[in-house]
């Protein structure tokens, strides 16, 4: 039977991982119309994405946070994990890593070329969405052996 503190944690990591993918989801589109709006728009739009980015970083520490927190909670350590978990977990390091080396500093230099100088601006908005869409596909395949998890 799961504790009142087990329920917690996962009801928290469940509410961060749903932020972190459809929050991160959406934040590709909104740079894409920043940039098809041209340099004024995006010198405003840049700062709401900016708002939204820092809640999707939020939500991805909460949960790897949190999922640590069930690791040891409700499997009482590495051990006790499924395989399923593990391939999870390693996933979402990936992904978490490729946040921080990919997709943070392609966005960066997305809005230093709104800022700057217009004309780079496209090419940094499309690293950013394609890095961007490599961590969806990853944060998917996690989503998928957190439920298999539950099947098996």
């Amino acid at each position: 039977m799961e504790t009142p503190f087990e329920i917690i944690l996962r009801v928290l990591h469940v509410m961060g991982a749903a932020i972190w993918l459809g929050l991160g989801m959406s934040l590709p589109s909104r740079v894409s119309e920043a940039f098809n709006n041209g340099q004024d728009y995006a010198k405003n739009a840049v700062k709401g994405i900016n708002r939204s980015a820092n809640i999707v970083l939020i939500s991805a520490i909460a949960t790897v946070g949190t999922g640590f927190g069930l690791i040891f909670v409700a499997y009482g350590g590495f051990k006790g994990l499924p395989k399923s978990i593990h391939v999870g977990l390693s996933l979402t390091i990936l992904a978490f890593i490729l946040s921080f080396v990919l997709i943070r500093p392609a966005y960066s230099k997305f809005v230093n070329a709104v800022q700057n100088d217009f004309s780079q601006a496209e090419g940094f908005k499309k690293k950013y969405a394609m890095f961007s869409g490599i961590e969806h596909a990853i944060i998917s395949l996690v989503l998928i052996t957190m439920i298999w998890r539950t099947m098996i």
